[in-house]
């Protein structure tokens, strides 16, 4: 069995920092998203945990993030808004990773 979702990110690297967002296979697998909410700027994340919840039109799903290190930035455009305009280029967060 194959899981949906088994890798919904996209990321790059520009001066040591991870932008990520969510892959056009992510997005038409959730449909409409209603609501994201995620850690908060400073947070420090884990690649294995489950920190980021998704409310969309086809299912309910905590995700984990692709990366452990110090969440730098996080998009207020998007993350915490209802029924956010999300695209395939739009960033989520920016992670400073672990040394």
């Amino acid at each position: 069995m194959t899981r949906k979702l088994a890798h919904p990110w996209w990321q790059r690297e520009r001066d040591q920092i991870v932008e990520i967002g969510l892959t056009p296979e992510a997005l038409d697998y959730l449909k409409k998203i209603n609501f994201i909410d995620g850690p908060l700027v400073g947070a420090q994340v884990r690649s294995t945990w489950p920190c980021l919840q998704v409310e969309a039109s086809s299912t309910n799903t905590d995700l984990t993030l692709p990366v452990s290190g110090t969440i730098l930035a996080k998009n207020e455009q998007v993350l915490n808004q209802w029924q956010p305009k999300i695209s395939q280029q739009t960033w989520l967060y920016q992670i400073k990773p672990y040394a």
